[in-house]
């Protein structure tokens, strides 16, 4: 059972859409705009790969270098 309180006006919420100011900066990104890091060569990218493999799996060769390995063995 609720209870209804007469004396008191409802809430109504007022919305403002407010502005930023114009002295704020806005950070552009350019897609041209020199990274942080500089651009790895494939080689320096499979070196990684290869020692992140390594440390989380511990080995160095691809599910299909192994798969390939036990097609070759039965045959």
């Amino acid at each position: 059972m609720k209870l209804e309180d007469s004396s008191r006006t409802p809430y109504i919420p007022q919305v403002k859409i407010l502005k930023r100011p114009n002295d704020a900066k806005t950070v552009v990104v350019s897609e041209k705009s020199p990274s942080r890091h500089p651009a790895k060569t494939l080689q320096q990218r499979e070196a990684e790969y290869a020692e992140a493999r390594l440390r989380i799996l511990g080995s160095a060769s691809s599910e299909e270098e192994q798969s390939s390995r036990y097609v070759n063995i039965w045959f």
